[in-house]
């Protein structure tokens, strides 16, 4: 029997609650909730120096703190709405689309440590490495978001960021499968590493996978015709390098 293919991807700083009638609820809620409460002494101007952002910015971080959970919230896949997601143009996919979404499609979250797609969310700003407890927040999340991933013992596609990839890489064992996907240009022969073309990829790729319901290692490797050629030469255990 063939292990359930997960995808595994980042979250973006741009969020729009965009609510959906399928309503499911983040595992870590309650962890989510505690880390919103705990912010809600924060200022402007704390906020401001401790995050590196704007006071513009600070302004409407300080609105998502202080009104956390007011809202009914948004489906995770279509509220997250970042370079990655708008290729995935979750608003663009059927119910079916979705439904194979959300057996096989995961989002890290620093503040919710991992959702499903029509999980319903609150905006947020906070990432893993700046802000708000900095690098504490691995310590924070620990093993949790690893465990709670490889509970079905699935393969990992991780198209995460390395920031997000070190929620759960640290954690993995002998017996875990996962597969960290890296892009090669076609044209240069030079790997692809800039921010922006990485992020398109990825979520060009996660599209792909939801639209033609990929599910097995060698479904990943058969995404030629899709615009992702598998290398073998390049590719290794737990790295699988694809042209493009």
């Amino acid at each position: 029997m063939n292990k359930k293919l997960i995808i595994v991807l980042s979250p973006t700083k741009t969020m729009k609650e965009v609510p959906y009638n399928q309503k499911t609820t983040p595992v870590f809620l309650s962890h989510a909730i505690t880390k919103m409460n705990g912010m809600k002494h924060y200022t402007v101007s704390e906020l401001e120096k401790e995050m590196k952002i704007s006071p513009k910015l600070a302004i409407t971080v300080i609105n998502y703190i202080q009104t956390f959970g007011q809202s009914q919230g948004g489906a995770a896949l279509l509220t997250y709405s970042g370079m990655s997601f708008k290729e995935i143009r979750a608003d663009g996919l059927d119910n079916s689309d979705l439904s194979f979404a959300q057996d096989h499609v995961r989002m890290l979250s620093a503040l919710y440590g991992v959702v499903r797609p029509l999980d319903h969310i609150h905006c947020y700003r906070l990432d893993m490495e700046t802000g708000t407890g900095g690098k504490a927040l691995y310590h924070y999340w620990s093993q949790l978001v690893h465990d709670e991933l490889f509970q079905e013992t699935p393969i990992i596609c991780n198209l995460s960021s390395g920031e997000y990839s070190k929620m759960v890489t640290p954690y993995l064992t002998d017996t875990d499968e996962c597969i960290t996907c890296k892009f090669t240009s076609r044209e240069t022969g030079k790997p692809i590493t800039h921010s922006t073309a990485l992020k398109k990829l990825r979520g060009q790729m996660a599209k792909c996978i939801i639209k033609n319901r990929i599910n097995t290692l060698d479904g990943l490797k058969n995404m030629g015709d899709f615009g992702f050629a598998y290398d073998p030469m390049s590719s290794m255990d737990g790295q699988y390098v694809f042209l493009v």
